[in-house]
């Protein structure tokens, strides 16, 4: 009897000894700290949090213990082996996605900004037609302007981004000879070092006709018709409804679609075929295998809000 109940006792100690190594290998044994560098709402923080450790998560990192600081500083403690190199490239694209509707009205753009300039040089108690600022009306705001069909509006180089800056505020303008919102976005920067300039149709608040918020799944894949790689998009049932009134708008107008990521246009395609149903799209741009994995985990992971990895270091295992 006694040696029966010894190595059923034997039997439950190993089992304890056994779940105990477990746990005290999966502790916090790697610390990431970043700090949030804009301002965002208590909501807006907590979703950025849970995207963070959802990202981190998907990297392998197990346990996950988040500590908020008073300030914009977030500590996120985790178990298993997470390479710094790996952290950098996993954060380096927020992930916020948008789709705007293209404004093509060239030439009431145009001169849209000749009076934005004209105001705003009259703020700065500066006489513009006396120093001869306009004589060349294809320079705005350093902008060299295209003339031809469309979606891009102009062509900066990298010397000149800092004066189109008043531009590319936050806060949309109000377009009087369309009636509507817009704003200004910069392109992918080119091999020339130039980036391409777009406007698009915004809502009142400066928010998208459709955000990623809609977006369930979002995948890398081998582009069919060349050699770089798409991401394919699959949206809710709300966000697939949405999407096809923009995509039939465009059709119809004979307009663009401007996808955005992190307010930065990757492409501003037509549409050639009506409004397309079933919330079904590719985000094409010749990317890489990298570029669109990367690009892809970060709009299904969630997106996050402009943040600084501070500090990557290792915990004391326990």
């Amino acid at each position: 009897m006694y040696r029966k109940y010894s190595k059923y006792l034997a039997f439950l100690l190993l089992a304890c000894l056994f779940t105990a190594c477990e746990t005290a290998s999966k502790a916090p044994t790697h610390s990431i700290q970043i700090e949030i560098q804009e301002v965002i709402s208590k909501e807006e923080k907590q979703r950025a949090i849970k995207n963070i450790q959802r990202r981190l998560e998907s990297h392998g990192a197990e346990n996950v213990v988040i500590t908020e600081q008073e300030d914009q500083k977030i500590t996120f403690n985790y178990a298993g082996n997470v390479k710094p190199k790996t952290l950098d490239k996993g954060f380096s694209v927020r992930g916020k996605l948008e789709f705007f509707e293209v404004c093509l009205e060239k030439e009431i753009l145009h001169k849209y900004l000749l009076k934005t300039e004209d105001r705003m040089a009259s703020n700065n108690h500066l006489n513009d037609k006396e120093n001869g600022k306009h004589a060349n009306t294809d320079a705005l705001f350093g902008i060299s302007f295209l003339h031809s069909s469309g979606p891009v509006f102009g062509v900066i180089t990298v010397e000149n981004v800092e004066k189109i800056q008043p531009l590319l505020k936050k806060e949309p303008f109000y377009l009087e000879g369309k009636k509507k919102y817009i704003k200004f976005l910069l392109g992918k920067k080119d091999h020339k070092i130039n980036y391409d300039i777009y406007v698009v149709y915004v809502n009142k608040d400066g928010s998208p006709a459709l955000d990623g918020s809609y977006v369930v799944d979002a995948t890398a894949k081998k582009a069919s018709y060349h050699d770089g790689y798409v991401i394919t998009l699959q949206m809710d049932d709300e966000g697939a409804k949405i999407w096809e009134q923009i995509t039939q708008h465009a059709y119809e107008t004979r307009g663009n679609i401007a996808v955005v990521m992190d307010d930065e246009v990757y492409v501003a395609p037509s549409v050639s075929t009506g409004g397309i149903t079933g919330g079904l799209t590719e985000m094409a741009g010749n990317f890489t295998r990298e570029e669109a994995t990367i690009l892809a985990n970060a709009i299904r992971l969630g997106s996050i809000p402009k943040m600084e990895i501070i500090k990557v270091e290792s915990l004391l295992s326990y």
